[in-house]
């Protein structure tokens, strides 16, 4: 018996026996290799997850149809799509007038492009047309009119926030927090 004992090492294996680490850890935790009870708590949980923002989209919570019910739309919403409209036509000018920063702000028009998409949805309108303004193409006065431009549609999404309807209430927020995250890489 002896011997038998020193030819198994602690870890249970005899030490001529070739070992996979992840198989031979599995092993002696006593189940197999594979998902461990972490992984499918996280992939339960991530489901739940999806299972819940698709309910919450299906349920119209950022606009759409109320039921068959007219949805009035109050002046200050029309101007914040209007505004958050012009707000991505500023930087397609920007955009044009000073190409070296293409990288850095496209992503930024890119936002205010979706955000007037899902108003305009919310509101059930049109997105509105708006032309591009001339401007400075120094890319420093580029980026000081982008400040100003940010700085204006930030403060009117948030006036617009305060007094939107509640199921609007989210869309507005996240507007104006991306406004606030615009002004912090324009500066």
């Amino acid at each position: 018996m002896l011997g038998v004992h020193s030819a198994v090492s602690r870890s249970g294996h005899s030490a001529g026996a070739p070992r996979s680490g992840h198989l031979a850890a599995a092993s002696r935790r006593g189940h197999a290799a594979g998902v461990s009870r972490r992984d499918l708590l996280r992939g339960v949980l991530a489901v739940a997850g999806l299972a819940g923002v698709t309910t919450a989209a299906g349920c119209d919570l950022f606009g759409g149809s109320t039921d068959g019910e007219d949805v009035e739309v109050s002046a200050e919403l029309t101007e914040l799509l209007a505004a958050t409209v012009a707000l991505g036509d500023a930087y397609d000018g920007a955009i044009a007038r000073a190409p070296s920063l293409a990288d850095r702000l496209t992503p930024m028009r890119d936002a205010h492009r979706t955000h007037a998409e899902a108003l305009a949805q919310a509101l059930a309108q049109p997105a509105p047309t708006t032309a591009t303004a001339d401007g400075p193409t120094d890319p420093a006065a580029v980026l000081a009119a982008l400040v100003e431009a940010e700085t204006r549609g930030l403060e009117a999404a948030r006036t617009a926030c305060l007094t939107a309807p509640a199921r609007l209430a989210g869309l507005i927020g996240s507007m104006a927090a991306a406004r606030a995250c615009h002004l912090e890489v324009l500066q």
